[in-house]
């Protein structure tokens, strides 16, 4: 056994050797990344600036999205503070996806989001999707201070799941001659986020009040009856719905009403290991991460445009009369179905879920 000075030294020169390492892959990192095709702060944000709130950029990647704390003045958008990457999944059919810190020794795992379900359907003028997430959030902790050593706080974690339905009607009328087309400017498309937690709701506001495929871009989430998150998607040179297109993804948190932050033991503040100066900073609760998880889940193309190239084909079903190849009928696609019947799919989860009904008012 080594004595117990020389232990310390070893761990210091470990921990030094650590360090270094993530401050140089940071460097790499940031020198790799592009920069913000606009740094205006109103391309990314759907409020004003407001007091007691924190900004994130979701900025996507190759493999997920980097979330940094917004900097108008950095070229890259600002500070890296978690990052989303795909992993490995119990099955090809289930995405699976980590939100991690960057600012907190590793492994800070602050959740995971899997796409357990995806329905789909189409039928002449009428289509409809359902995507089902089950997202879970992780408290931390200290499991050795002295090396920096951290972990989960396994009986708090947060497990929930979340809905996120995508609704579309066109009307059809006959063209000169005679034959029956759709009429696409009669098209309109709806979305509805859910939750099978009880004390958060979730909006979506349409832009201008005009309901097209482009315009589902401001989120809403509240706790409890109290604003605590707004989200907006902001796509540059094409659609959000386009596998090349990945939409930046901003999003705004309240911190107004906040306990001392509960995800770690250790707060923002400077302690002294020795002769070590350690930083620690977490700044989000398990709240705050639920909050993320929600936006980034209604986001989804923001770290995964894959899911996006199964819609073509459901949606040229739509837009398509019987008649016409590729239409729902050619595809033979089962024509008698209805949303309720679309929602009774998701099985145990199915009396939480939100359906639009368009036999509502547009301005409702």
């Amino acid at each position: 056994d080594w004595p117990l000075e020389t232990r310390h030294i070893f761990l210091k020169f470990a921990d030094l050797h650590k360090t270094m390492g993530q401050r140089i892959s940071a460097l790499v990192d940031r020198a790799i990344t592009p920069n913000l095709p606009d740094r205006e702060r109103s391309c990314y944000f759907a409020d004003r600036l407001l007091t007691g709130w924190i900004e994130f950029l979701c900025c996507p990647s190759g493999s997920g999205c980097c979330i940094r704390s917004f900097d108008p003045d950095d070229p890259v958008g600002g500070n890296e503070q978690m990052r989303l990457t795909r992993r490995v999944s119990y099955s090809r059919y289930v995405p699976r996806f980590v939100i991690e810190s960057r600012d907190l020794p590793p492994p800070a795992v602050l959740g995971y989001l899997e796409l357990q379900e995806t329905h789909m359907r189409a039928k002449e003028g009428e289509f409809c999707k359902l995507d089902l997430w089950q997202v879970t959030c992780f408290k931390l902790k200290w499991a050795d201070r002295d090396q920096k050593i951290i972990t989960r706080a396994v009986d708090d974690d947060l497990k929930f799941h979340v809905a996120v339905t995508t609704q579309a009607k066109v009307r059809f009328r006959d063209d000169e001659n005679g034959y029956s087309t759709a009429d696409l400017d009669s098209e309109r498309w709806r979305q509805t986020v859910s939750t099978n937690l009880p004390e958060f709701s979730v909006s979506l506001a349409h832009k201008y009040g005009y309901f097209g495929r482009d315009d589902m871009v401001s989120l809403r989430i509240a706790h409890r009856s109290r604003p605590r998150c707004l989200a907006f998607k902001q796509a540059f040179g094409g659609s959000f719905f386009e596998e090349e297109t990945q939409p930046y993804l901003g999003v705004q948190l309240s911190q107004e009403g906040e306990d001392q932050p509960a995800n770690l033991e250790m707060q923002a503040k400077v302690q002294k290991l020795e002769d070590w100066e350690v930083v620690t900073e977490h700044q989000f609760t398990l709240h705050h991460v639920a909050e993320l998880a929600i936006a980034l889940v209604w986001g989804a193309e923001n770290f995964f445009p894959q899911q996006c190239v199964h819609e073509t084909p459901f949606i040229q079903a739509m837009r398509l009369s019987s008649e016409q190849i590729g239409s729902a009928r050619s595809k033979e696609l089962p024509p008698d179905w209805n949303p309720d019947m679309v929602k009774l799919q998701a099985g145990e989860h199915a009396h939480w879920i939100k359906m639009w009904s368009f036999d509502q008012p547009d301005d409702s």
